[in-house]
């Protein structure tokens, strides 16, 4: 007797594994009850993402876990941090930073005997850096050049 082999449809299963997990995502993410809740704190925390295409090629990211997704809130990305180089010589320091889309009048700095501040608050592209010395620097005798987005600070070494 011949055994017949069983014909396994694969598209169908990644469908309907593809429905459970749906289903299992709606019920994590609803509000946890408060019995939920407490469970939650000796579980271990996880969170992570699944990636997929829709019918119409379009991706899809989920996210999974038991860390309950807030709502999300305005995220302020316009403050960056400038590109910055610093390059020593026995007297001086000299500080490089790329400011692209600034204009001079915009850049304040703050400059101190250990520190260096470029805040630049007021333009289109805002950028804030603080930068740490370890050389005491003197704050009244320094040069600046701004050209082309990038600003370069020589400090003289106090002794």
């Amino acid at each position: 007797m011949r055994k017949k082999k069983r014909r396994i449809d694969i598209f169908f299963d990644f469908d309907k594994l593809e429905e459970m997990m749906d289903e299992l995502m709606r019920e994590f993410l609803e509000e946890p009850t408060f019995k939920e809740r407490k469970m939650l704190r000796k579980k271990p925390l996880v969170m992570g993402f699944s990636f997929r295409f829709d019918e119409k090629g379009n991706p899809i990211v989920e996210g999974f876990g038991n860390i309950k997704p807030v709502a999300p809130k305005k995220v302020e990305f316009s403050v960056r941090e400038p590109l910055t180089a610093i390059n020593k010589t026995k007297k001086e320091v000299i500080i490089t930073a790329e400011l692209p889309g600034v204009e001079e009048k915009d850049i304040k700095l703050k400059i101190e005997p250990h520190k260096v501040v470029i805040d630049v608050p007021n333009a289109e592209n805002q950028f804030y850096k603080e930068i740490k010395l370890k050389e005491k620097v003197d704050t009244k005798n320094f040069k600046k050049t701004f050209k082309n987005g990038i600003l370069e600070l020589v400090l003289k070494i106090k002794e």
